[in-house]
Parts: structure tokens; sequence; C-alpha cells
């Protein structure tokens, strides 16, 4: 009886083979390879479209949201640490010397306002400004802002009076 044996090449040069010869895959994609890299470059491009989608004035409005921040931290630092009272001087486009960016305005609403019933938003006096209070003691005068462009967008937050920490307002977007 005689056995008949092949021997075949794989062509890469590494390996031999004995049997028959090992049939090739085809080398087409199949429909689910297509379909998962479909959703997988679609969830990319939703994820890159909201990172660029964000506008001018949004990252104006959180640039002066972080000035504002940055204030109340500093003084509240400073009153814990000399002992004594501070305030931060509040205007409508600028927080003490720095101005809070191209087109953004800031509005207030006071404790005094609130506790007299006033619920409309308020401007700073555009020359004195507003002296917003920070005790020595490490509470600070708690305030409504809210930070708006020419074009309607507008962030609107306000500041717990025993910890100083921004809280915002849902909605205010």
């Amino acid at each position: 009886m005689e056995v008949a044996a092949t021997i075949s090449f794989t062509g890469n040069g590494s390996r031999w083979r004995r049997g028959a010869p090992e049939r090739r895959p085809p080398s087409a994609f199949t429909l689910v390879e297509i379909i998962l890299a479909v959703a997988i470059f679609a969830v990319m491009m939703g994820g890159a479209a909201v990172f660029w989608g964000s506008s001018g004035e949004d990252d104006e409005l959180s640039a002066a949201r972080r000035s504002l921040e940055e204030a109340a931290r500093i003084a509240r630092s400073q009153a814990l640490q000399t002992g004594q009272d501070q305030w931060v001087r509040l205007f409508t486009n600028r927080v003490g010397a720095t101005p809070l960016g191209s087109g953004v305005q800031l509005d207030l609403l006071t404790p005094q306002e609130m506790s007299a019933g006033i619920r409309s938003w308020g401007r700073p006096d555009s020359t004195a400004g507003y002296s917003w209070y920070f005790s020595r003691y490490g509470w600070l005068e708690p305030l409504r802002v809210r930070l708006r462009t020419a074009d309607g967008q507008q962030q609107a937050f306000s500041f717990a009076a025993l910890t100083g920490e921004l809280i915002p307002e849902t909605g205010s977007r």
C-alpha cells in the first residue's frame, strides 16, 4: 500500500507543512468588522464634536468664573492668615483689577437685595464697584453671580457663606 504525502510551502519562508495545502482566508472584511469599525469611528467623532463645538464665549465665561473663584480663594485665605477682614471689588466687567474678558458682563444679587425682596439681577456700580466682604473668621458674604455675554450665553452661581465654594445654579446655561 502506498501512502501519498504532500508537502506545501506557506509562502513566508518560516514553515513547512505536511498534509493537504491549507486554505487561505479571504482578504475581505466581514460585515461585523465593518460595523464595529464604523461604530468606533462614530463614537470618536461624537466626542471630538463636543470638544470642538465649545464656543469662544463659553471659554470666556469659564475664564471669568475662574478669575472670580481665584479672587474669592485668595481673599478668604488672606483673611484667615492675617486675622483681618478682606474685601474684593466687583465691577461690571472686572474683578478688582482683573478684566473678566471681552464682552463678559457680571451681574449680582446681594444678600441685602434678597432680604429686601428684590429678585432681579443688578449690576455693580461702574465706578465704585461692589465691595464683597470676607470675614477674618473664614466666612464670606454669600453672593449670587451671573456672568453673561452679548449673545445671550450665561452662567449663574452662588458662593457658600462658610466655605466660599462655588455652587452652580441648575439651568443657568
